[in-house]
């Protein structure tokens, strides 16, 4: 059976997981998807595809990524690690979320930087500033946000971004990238 949100594998069950049990009910109850509609045949549905908020198979195979090791610099309750790494522990995959980071740490961009080269996939949110919530230090752990996502995308050793804008009341847009694959020879071997 297949989830009725993504269309995942979801054994005997409806969904796959409870966050797409809960997104589908969202939808029905706010009226925005007619109960007993199939989701996929929405434009909805595929406009969230394409953005990257309903999981999708051809994505994940695109990048050769099941349980993969994830760097955050920055912070925002949307994309905390728990909320990066939920969508992988609901489908069985153990994967490695974390912070490069924090206010609480010195700022070292070399050491940085050689830590993230470990990483299949790296999150920023490149012009959040996190002001709305000074308790949780938000404007202090997004203060080098832009120059880590500079340095993304002038490595070399990361495809993206792919952008997505995430919450609802005070959304803001997180840059997404993975990490390149080494180019192998004919017989599969890395160069």
């Amino acid at each position: 059976m297949s989830c009725t949100l993504c269309g995942l594998d979801s054994g005997n069950a409806l969904y796959c997981c409870a966050g797409c049990e809960n997104v589908y009910a969202i939808l029905v109850e706010s009226g925005v998807v007619a109960a007993g509609r199939d989701l996929r045949d929405t434009e909805l549905f595929q406009r969230s595809l394409k953005l990257g908020l309903i999981s999708n198979r051809s994505a994940a195979s695109q990048h050769g990524i099941v349980a993969p090791r994830i760097g955050l610099i920055g912070y925002h309750w949307n994309f905390d690690i728990e909320a990066l790494a939920t969508p992988f522990l609901e489908r069985g995959r153990i994967p490695e979320v974390s912070r490069l980071w924090d206010y609480s740490m010195p700022w070292d961009i070399t050491a940085i930087q050689t830590a993230a080269q470990w990483d299949d996939i790296l999150v920023v949110p490149p012009d959040y500033k996190g002001l709305e919530m000074a308790r949780d230090k938000g404007d202090q752990d997004n203060v080098h946000n832009a120059d880590f996502d500079r340095w993304i995308r002038q490595s070399g050793l990361f495809e993206g971004p792919q952008s997505f804008t995430v919450g609802r009341d005070r959304s803001v847009v997180v840059n997404v990238y993975f990490k390149l694959k080494p180019p192998t020879t004919e017989a599969g071997s890395v160069r």
